[in-house]
């Protein structure tokens, strides 16, 4: 289990480095907003389950 955590915990780290790059990307991508990362970076902040704000139908 804190294996786990601690690839999680890089993981996040990952997506903080590029976090920027990843909002325009958003922004420039067919939705237009950066909102699914907004949703991501809440529900950590929450402590909650991102398996409910990620959508991997894409």
């Amino acid at each position: 289990m804190a294996e786990e955590h601690g690839e999680t915990a890089a993981r996040l780290a990952v997506v903080c480095a590029y976090l920027e790059d990843i909002r325009r990307d958003l922004r420039q991508g067919p939705g237009g907003d950066e909102a699914p990362v907004d949703r991501v970076l809440a529900a950590v902040r929450d402590g909650g389950d991102l398996t409910g704000v990620v959508d991997t139908t894409c």
